[in-house]
């Protein structure tokens, strides 16, 4: 993971995940504490399906700001 240690990151995460709980999370931001995290307490494992139209957002602005070159 050191690899991507300058990489742009983003997280998404629905608190509710049953799988990914927040020990998860806490774990990728422990390995990209610059990441931009987005979280969503009514949110569960599918979060596109919870909260799709603001995941997106989400995406968009994070791309936007770090296009694909």
């Amino acid at each position: 993971l050191g690899q991507f240690r300058d990489t742009p990151t983003l997280l998404l995460w629905g608190l509710k995940d049953f799988v990914f709980d927040r020990h998860f999370l806490a774990e990728w931001q422990r390995h990209f504490p610059h990441a931009e995290t987005h979280t969503w307490a009514d949110c569960g494992h599918y979060l596109l399906e919870d909260a799709g139209d603001e995941a997106i957002v989400r995406v968009r602005e994070f791309l936007d700001k770090y296009p694909i070159t």
